[in-house]
């Protein structure tokens, strides 16, 4: 199925938040997790009232209590970003000198040109 990934600023990794698994159709709690509070964050400011979303994200998808699955995971996360429909990059809520730093982006977008090599 399509998915976009999402990567971000993890932060503290204290687990001092709570993500709750609701069904889309029924709006019933299925299950919890304990998240980070950047990674709390995160969620609240991407998802979508409007439609569902499919959203990679390591905090969720790997399993960070088990260094061996964490290990082999981390080694396919190449594969899981390049077959996203797209990566999310979320580098925290805004600060004072956020739009000089989107100016900046934008203008490098403007004036770079990338090769076919990627470079």
């Amino acid at each position: 199925p399509a998915y976009e990934a999402l990567s971000y600023a993890w932060g503290r990794l204290d687990r001092t938040h709570t993500a709750y698994v609701v069904g889309s159709d029924t709006q019933l709690v299925l299950g919890s997790l304990r998240i980070t509070r950047g990674f709390d964050i995160a969620l609240r400011n991407l998802r979508r009232t409007d439609t569902g979303r499919s959203l990679w994200a390591d905090a969720i998808c790997i399993n960070q209590e088990n260094v061996d699955e964490r290990s082999i995971q981390v080694q396919r996360m190449e594969e899981i970003y390049k077959h996203a429909l797209r990566v999310v990059v979320w580098l925290g809520p805004a600060s004072g000198d956020s739009k000089i730093a989107f100016s900046a982006l934008e203008w490098l977008g403007q004036h770079v040109e990338i090769s076919d090599d990627g470079w």
